[in-house]
């Protein structure tokens, strides 16, 4: 386990005359390792009350008004502490005093061994590492991010065809299955001879999805009737046929493709039309039929919203970033 930062906050208000500053305590102590102060104004009551309405108006950070009477800003007694973007505003004598600090790092000792060039290397190395860490958690969300709005911008691209779609899905199947870890295409499936359907895709608990992307074009229902319509029922032909290829033969593939493929963990998966040109009763019908189904089928836009909940999901965890 790390080390805990502690900042102690001590408010000393005044009661009748000032003390001398030397017993007056320090506005906040520091008693821990790798302790961060960033983007902060600290500023004294009487600086505050002569400035507010600039500070207020220009000031990005945040801003502490100091009501205390203490010694000094920071008492440092152990561990260490970064200042980083932080201001410090007051008046001293009648005179007012600002200044800012970039970035500095604070040690609660006096020892000469911890202010040496190799310990200094050591500890910058130490912060570039935490700060990849940090930045290796995000970058792989931030790129989810960003494909999920290239796929949004073909499907609002003019002339969309399958093929457009099945090539930048080929490139992106997280957007289909977030939890991916293999993924087949017609060729692979081809040369393992098994049904040769647009993807299969392996995930990380052993499930195998086999994918099959029809035209974002494709009507979903039939006008009249709002049944589906012929191309839904095609497509949901082939589907039926692809997993029932696999089940029969499973014996056969398990030795000949992948030894965790079985029944029970083989499921289907037909992407087709758009829903977003469905009227509200369509739609209903539409969910209605689907409902019914032991394979999933969905539209190209509900694939959007299924990963725009998703990254959602997780800037709840994460924060720093949304699907728009």
């Amino acid at each position: 386990m790390g080390h805990r930062s502690i900042i102690h906050f001590k408010q000393n208000y005044r009661r009748g005359p000032s003390k001398a500053i030397q017993h007056r305590s320090p506005l906040m102590q520091v008693q821990g390792a790798d302790t961060h102060i960033v983007n902060i104004n600290f500023i004294t009551r009487d600086f505050y009350d002569r400035y507010e309405k600039i500070i207020t108006a220009l000031s990005r950070a945040t801003n502490f008004r100091l009501d205390a009477d203490f010694s000094r800003f920071i008492d440092l007694t152990a561990g260490d502490v970064r200042l980083v973007d932080v201001s410090f505003a007051y008046i001293s004598e009648g005179k007012d005093t600002v200044y800012r600090i970039p970035c500095l790092w604070l040690f609660a000792s006096n020892s000469s061994l911890e202010f040496t060039r190799e310990k200094a290397r050591a500890l910058a190395l130490q912060h570039y590492r935490s700060i990849m860490e940090n930045a290796v958690q995000t970058a792989p969300i931030q790129m989810l991010s960003g494909t999920l709005e290239a796929y949004e911008k073909l499907l609002e691209a003019a002339n969309l065809a399958e093929q457009h779609l099945q090539t930048f899905l080929d490139n992106n199947p997280i957007l289909i299955e977030p939890s991916f870890k293999g993924k087949w295409t017609k060729g692979d499936l081809r040369r393992f001879r098994l049904p040769e359907a647009d993807f299969l895709l392996k995930t990380s608990d052993n499930r195998f999805v086999v994918v099959e992307l029809e035209n974002p074009t494709d009507r979903l229902l039939n006008a009249s009737t709002l049944g589906p319509s012929a191309e839904l029922r095609m497509a949901e032909t082939q589907i039926t046929n692809y997993l029932s290829d696999i089940q029969n033969g499973i014996l056969t593939y398990r030795n000949s493709f992948d030894r965790d493929l079985s029944v029970e963990n083989v499921s289907g998966q037909v992407i087709i039309g758009r829903s977003s040109r469905l009227s509200a009763d369509q739609k209903k019908a539409f969910d209605k039929h689907v409902s019914t189904l032991n394979y999933s089928v969905i539209t190209y836009d509900e694939l959007l919203q299924r990963n725009r909940a998703f990254l959602d999901n997780l800037g709840i965890r994460y924060g720093g970033f949304r699907a728009k």
